[in-house]
Parts: structure tokens; sequence; C-alpha cells
């Protein structure tokens, strides 16, 4: 007796890194700042030892970072990133799409002003004034002052990094076997790094009152005043909250004259199989006219054209339909 078996399918290559130019730019900014969060809530997590563990590290981690090339670096993954970001946002023709996307933008979103009272005192000092921030001397202001800021901004960061990440690795077949460990690690390292700051916070702040009570002793308190520095670095803060503002109605008039336009422009017909027939104007991708109108569209990478689930087959009128459809796989 005989036995024959199927040929075997090639393994289909790897689409982490395919896309358009600003697709990769924005996977490997995001890359970039992954690994400079991922060092930072680490040493925070050495808060659980001591404020000097945390010291130890952070002179090491800032000669990396604070260098003439790390601030490139890190500085050009931010604005680009961020960048790509805005941009992606205000091109979008639709504010239908799953709740995963919606909560990383949200998330995304949300980073920016929560960030601006910790970075800019912290990173400011040292850009402006050339000092150097340690966790000892500031683990008590943030204790006292941004308790609450902080702790949303380590959980904000993590979870927008964890999605991200998420729908970008899945479309690896190894990512499948190491998702256990990667999701353990997900749920442990914001939760060291809290309790590290927890630890840290109240060790400085008792450190700061032992200081200050035995100061007392032999000088009444000096009045406390902001001095140049201070006020310089309270109006940057001030700045970036306008502009903040200033991007995101910008964003949301760019969104509204977007679909004005399309509402005024000529329109053209799709006609789904066993589906709905409808008239739109040019502009959208296919994706996102599906959502639109509420029309079941499998995407697994978000229709950031780096799978193949979102593949469809034109029919008919494949030139006028291809113009609408920049980010998806056609195949005819």
């Amino acid at each position: 007796m005989s036995t024959s078996t199927a040929p075997s399918l090639p393994l289909p290559r790897s689409q982490l890194f395919a896309g358009s130019i600003a697709q990769r730019l924005r996977i490997a900014s995001g890359l970039v700042l992954f690994a400079f969060v991922l060092l930072h809530f680490l040493n925070h997590a050495l808060g659980i030892w001591s404020v000097e563990a945390m010291d130890a590290m952070q002179a090491w981690r800032t000669a990396l970072t604070r260098s003439p090339l790390g601030t490139v670096v890190l500085g050009a993954a931010l604005v680009t990133h961020l960048g790509l970001a805005l941009a992606r946002i205000a091109q979008r023709s639709t504010w239908r799409m799953p709740a995963w996307e919606a909560v990383q933008i949200l998330l995304g979103l949300a980073i920016v002003p929560l960030l601006i009272p910790h970075a800019l005192p912290m990173r400011g000092k040292f850009d402006v004034f050339g000092a150097d921030t340690l966790y000892s001397e500031t683990l008590a202001e943030l204790w006292t002052n941004l308790l609450w800021t902080q702790t949303a901004l380590l959980l904000v960061v993590w979870a927008h990094a964890c999605i991200g990440l998420h729908f970008w690795l899945r479309l690896s077949r190894a990512y499948r076997r190491f998702a256990p460990l990667l999701l353990a690690l997900a749920v442990l390292v914001p939760a060291l790094s809290l309790v590290g700051f927890v630890g840290g916070g109240r060790d400085a702040t008792a450190r700061r009152a032992e200081q200050a009570a035995a100061a007392y002793q032999y000088a009444a308190p000096a009045a406390t005043e902001k001095g140049p520095g201070d006020r310089l670095l309270a109006d940057i803060e001030r700045a970036l909250y306008w502009a903040c503002g200033g991007l995101a109605g910008a964003g949301l008039a760019w969104f509204g004259l977007r679909a004005l336009r399309r509402r005024a422009g000529a329109g053209m017909r799709i006609q789904y199989t066993a589906g709905p027939n409808l008239r739109i104007a040019p502009g959208p991708t296919l994706l996102e006219i599906s959502r639109s109108f509420g029309v079941p569209h499998v995407s697994i990478c978000g229709g950031r054209a780096r799978c193949s689930t979102c593949r469809v087959r034109v029919e008919a009128a494949a030139r006028v339909v291809a113009s609408c459809s920049r980010y998806l796989r056609l195949s005819t």
C-alpha cells in the first residue's frame, strides 16, 4: 500500500517590518521609546532595595540617554513617533474602529499631558541648567506632589506600549510560543516599578523630614521663593500645554474639513458581494469604508498593511477602487 502526502506550502515571510517608510519609522521609533521606558521602569523597581541602588543605576542609565548621541536618538524617536501618530489620526476617514485601537489612541494622547510635569523638571534642569537629578533628590518631591500623576503616567505608558507591541508581534509565528512569558513580564515589570516607587518615595520623604527637623534646630526655615530657573520652567510648561491644545484643535479641524470635502466631492459606488451597495467620495481606504458602514472586514494588523487578512477581490472598476486602497493588499 502506498501513501502520498500533500506538498507543504512555503511559510510566509515575516511582515513585522513590511509597509511604507512612515510605518517602518513609526515602528522603529516606538521600539526606541519602549527600550527607554523599560530601563526607566527597571530603575524604579530598584527602590525595593534602596534609594542608593536607584541612584547607582540612574547614573549608568543617564550616561547613555543624556549623552549627545543618546539625546539625538531619543529626541528624534519621540518627535518621529508623536508626529507620525498625530498625522495618522488626522488622516483617518472614520472613527469607527476596534476597541483595542481606540484604547491605544486615547492612551497615547493622554501620555503627553501626563509626561510634561515629570519630564520637564527632570530633563529640563539638566538641559537648561546642567543639574543632575538623582532619585535621592527628587523622589520626595514626586511622592509628595505628583504621586497620582506619576502612577497614572506609568500605567498609561506601559498599557499603550504593550497594546502596540502585541498587535505588531502577533504577525510572527514565534510570538505564539513566547506570548505567555511576555504576558507575565508585561504584568510583572509595572508592578515591580510601582512597588519600587512606593518604597523609594517613602524612604526619600522620611529622610527629607529628618534633615528638615535637624536643620530647624539651628536656624529658622527660610521662605521659599521660586528662582528665575523655576519660573522659566513654569513658562515652558504652560507653553507646552498650550501647544498640546493647539495640536489637538488643529487635528479635529483637519478631520472636520476632510469630512466636509468628502461630502461635497463626487461619489463613487462600491458594491459588496452579497452585501450593501454604497456610494462614497474618494479618500478613505476600503477597510475604513467597511467600518464606517458596519460591514464585517477582518484585519489582524488594524489596517497597517502588514498582514493578508484584509485582502479583497476587485471584480469591477479596479482602477477606481485601487485609488482609495493605499494601505490594503489587493488580489485580482
